[in-house]
């Protein structure tokens, strides 16, 4: 009895398998392609810029394949250079990381010592993920006298690197 019982729930699986395999198969949704948002903002960046007479050049930092060789070769520009390097009217030379929107905590340390140097050396080096902060953080700049004051305006608007938290307890007991 307890034979026929298994010999049943065996012919129950094997029908249900051959019912499924018959039944017309499910189209596969495709996934829409990834968005690529810092390329929109990349796009909006230059617009804002040259409406504010400032000339930037997009920086493409990516391996490329080489045919003769077969194989990638090493990007041109060196780890943690911005998208977008240029300058001002004035001669200010300018240098813009961009972050997709919301995103400005993704800064990589090599990125953050890279803008570091740039603002120690009085350059305008920021991190953006929005035309509005690119906005803000310029002509906030522009606004101080003293360039060590502004440097340290700008070092401060930096995103700050996430540091681990170290597992202790929350009180001494």
């Amino acid at each position: 009895m307890v034979n026929d019982k298994k010999h049943l729930e065996g012919v129950e699986k094997a029908l249900r398998n051959y019912h499924e395999k018959q039944l017309p198969k499910k189209k596969k949704t495709r996934r829409k392609p990834n968005k690529k948002p810092e390329q929109e903002l990349v796009k909006s960046l230059i617009s804002y810029c040259r409406a504010h007479k400032i000339d930037v050049q997009v920086v493409e930092s990516q391996n490329v394949y080489s045919q003769t060789s077969g194989k990638y070769t090493r990007a041109q520009t060196r780890a943690g250079t911005p998208d977008l390097i240029g300058n001002d009217r004035s001669g200010l030379s300018v240098w813009i990381e961009a972050k997709a929107p919301g995103r400005l905590s993704t800064l990589r340390e090599n990125q953050r010592e890279f803008l570091e140097r740039k603002i120690r050396s009085n350059c305008f080096a920021v991190v953006v993920d929005s035309v509005e902060r690119l906005n803000s953080l310029y002509y906030n700049f522009l606004k101080f006298n003293n360039r060590k004051q502004a440097q340290e305006y700008l070092l401060f608007q930096l995103p700050r690197p996430k540091k681990a938290v170290p597992d202790q307890p929350l009180f001494e007991e």
